[in-house]
């Protein structure tokens, strides 16, 4: 069998598994919604909303590996949403249901010849930033325990809801399909390095391409390009001043820019 021939295999096999994926997650948003629906008349109910919230993260999981990463976003945040609310009982039924809406709206799409997901994407961001209020969303990337918990304490007071990643490459993933308000990124990381997340996000097209960076390395960290970063800080006892300031500033900027 030839190269050719075993790559067109593949690409029939891959498309069986998406067209598959595609049968099955209509069904799972049935089930999702019944949940949903369910948790109205079981307000508190952990075993319930700890399965709502497996679900979801399992579609998220799929969704991404089969090429659907708009599912990904939706699911990432309704996960969001359900632990944000897991202390009021769980998500309302309109919020959830919203949500899972959405996927289904993504699965009809997809289905099309040149499918344009552009009404749906930007349902998701209102719906963030209904959901959201007054709080912000801030991606760090840091690849050190210690700094990560360092991070915490310096914005526990600050209207923001953290998400923490040590890989690079994930962290571009994550950029690429979530929308933030400010981006932490330390210099060394598992993968990339600082430098090259930062100069990949700026060069890409996604909704994060021009937010607010903050640039955190060693003694060679003013090094790093200012058209890439808002803030460049080095490492050492002022860090945790420093960055608080920072941080404060651009979230102030990023209000005032609605």
């Amino acid at each position: 069998m030839d190269r050719n021939s075993r790559q067109q295999k593949v690409e029939v096999m891959l498309e069986r598994m998406r067209q598959g994926f595609v049968s099955e997650l209509a069904e799972r948003c049935d089930e999702l919604e019944g949940m949903v629906l369910e948790l109205q008349n079981c307000r508190g109910d952990d075993a319930l909303l700890n399965r709502l919230f497996r679900e979801v993260h399992s579609v998220k999981g799929i969704g991404g590996i089969m090429g659907f990463a708009l599912v990904s976003s939706v699911c990432h945040q309704f996960e969001s949403y359900i632990v944000g609310t897991r202390a009021a009982g769980g998500p309302r039924a309109e919020v959830g249901l919203r949500f899972v809406d959405m996927i289904r709206r993504v699965i009809e799409l997809a289905a099309e010849m040149h499918p344009d997901f552009t009404t749906v994407e930007r349902e998701l961001e209102m719906l963030r930033r209904e959901l959201l209020c007054n709080r912000h969303q801030v991606l760090v990337l840091e690849a050190s325990r210690m700094m990560s918990d360092l991070y915490r304490e310096v914005m526990k007071d600050f209207p923001v809801d953290l998400e923490i990643c040590e890989s690079g490459l994930v962290g571009l993933g994550l950029l690429v399909r979530n929308g933030y308000d400010v981006l932490i990124v330390a210099e060394e990381l598992t993968d990339l390095n600082g430098r090259a997340v930062l100069r990949a996000l700026r060069a890409s097209n996604s909704r994060n391409q021009k937010i607010p960076a903050v640039f955190i390395g060693g003694a060679r960290a003013g090094d790093a390009s200012r058209s890439e970063a808002d803030v460049v800080i080095e490492q050492g006892a002022e860090l945790p001043v420093r960055l608080g300031d920072a941080v404060g500033r651009l979230l102030e900027q990023r209000r005032r820019a609605g």
